[in-house]
């Protein structure tokens, strides 16, 4: 096994060798790559997904989305010269008002984008700002909200031959499976974007 996919392997979830359509991961596609027409599912919300999400979304017939955990997210970096800062939390050390702008600019951002609580609820992170990467995604929110395109924040349980099932039992059909999840992914993914 080369560095490459050491560094990129590929996530711990039950059945991915048993699905009979597309499996990818993000790093691994083409920048050519077409969808079109089919029913996808982006597993994952970090840096990869939020780029990939957008033109999965104008490509595909439907477009499901698997979230640990929200994250934070801007639509540019508002701070001038200031370099965006690293997901690690000693990058914000220091730097007390500058983490407190970047929650009140993500915040309004999503307030602004996602009209309707419960969605916005649910794109809402528990943990502070500089726990990960502030993502800088201008069309993250817009894209999650299309008519082609759900939100799935239910943990998975498997990949079963025809999709992901999800733990509260149901069975999403899919004809790709895109992982967007990073480096040492778990299936469990309130457990994992906690521990990242």
């Amino acid at each position: 096994m080369s560095e490459y996919d050491k560094a990129l392997s590929w996530p711990a979830i039950d059945g991915l060798d048993t699905f009979d359509g597309q499996l990818w991961r993000a790093a691994d596609l083409s920048p050519n790559q077409r969808f079109d027409g089919l029913r996808v599912a982006l597993v994952g919300t970090g840096a990869r997904a939020v780029q990939l999400l957008p033109g999965l979304q104008a490509q595909a017939a439907k477009v499901t989305v698997f979230q640990r955990s929200p994250r934070w997210v801007l639509a540019y970096w508002p701070f001038g010269k200031i370099k965006p800062l690293s997901a690690a939390p000693e990058a914000w050390l220091g730097r007390p008002l500058l983490k407190v702008l970047a929650a009140q600019r993500a915040n309004a951002h999503l307030k602004r984008s996602v009209p309707e609580r419960w969605a916005r609820r649910q794109l809402t992170p528990l943990e502070p700002v500089g726990q990960k990467p502030v993502l800088i995604a201008p069309d993250w929110y817009r894209s999650l909200q299309a008519s082609n395109v759900k939100l799935i924040t239910w943990p998975i349980v498997q990949v079963c031959s025809n999709g992901i099932r999800s733990v509260e039992g149901i069975e999403h059909q899919f004809d790709v499976i895109i992982l967007a999840t990073g480096e040492a992914a778990r299936a469990d993914h309130a457990h994992q974007e906690q521990a990242a």
